[in-house]
């Protein structure tokens, strides 16, 4: 959930089947329940839709994180293939896409925050597998212009079980990020201590 500029509310993530805002309906075009199909809706101060979109690359697409422009659009972050593949998306006031920006290819995300300049941050997990298999992962975060050029990019190790990631973040007005998460076991930013949650400032 968020404010868009002209105060009217944003709302995104997932649905089964069909759902409906107001007297907009939006059925998944794979024909299947059991998947999920991710949405982003704009609703004025009275809770009424104004418009609502939804989109379907597999049988498993959501949106996690969601920013308001001051254009009056938005960017939103979700997963597709299971929650294996990054998709970052900006969307117009009027709810089209109108671009996709790049990221990692084996970064999971979790939370989305822009910050003071006009950048993006995004944190989440990192995992790389074999056969299946999680076999390494850890904490990430990233950061972005709008047109998707890269201003940095970290990740870290967690040697508990896992992958364990950074699942929130927010942008300071000085432009220091702020993150929280779980880890468990040792990890690359402090592998001398042990911990459950973080809480971490870039």
């Amino acid at each position: 959930v968020a404010i868009a500029a002209d105060g009217n509310v944003l709302v995104a993530g997932k649905y089964g089947g069909e759902t409906i805002f107001g007297e907009q309906h939006l059925t998944s075009a794979l024909g299947t329940p059991s998947g999920s199909v991710a949405f982003l809706a704009k609703l004025d101060r009275s809770g009424d839709t104004i418009w609502s979109t939804s989109y379907a690359l597999d049988e498993n697409s959501w949106i996690r994180g969601l920013v308001p422009l001051a254009d009056g659009g938005a960017i939103a972050i979700g997963s597709t293939a299971g929650g294996t593949e990054a998709v970052l998306q900006r969307y117009s006031p009027t709810g089209e896409r109108t671009s996709t920006l790049p990221v990692s290819v084996d970064n999971q995300p979790v939370a989305l925050a822009i910050a003071p300049d006009g950048d993006l941050v995004v944190t989440g997990v990192w995992v790389t597998s074999s056969n299946g298999a999680v076999t390494g992962g850890g904490p990430s975060i990233e950061k972005m212009g709008l047109d998707g050029t890269l201003r940095f990019s970290r990740r870290f190790t967690s040697t508990g079980p896992g992958p364990n990631s950074f699942e929130s973040v927010v942008v300071g007005a000085d432009g220091h990020i702020f993150v929280a998460g779980s880890v468990g076991g040792s990890s690359g930013f402090a592998p001398e201590r042990r911990a459950r949650c973080w809480l971490f400032r870039f």
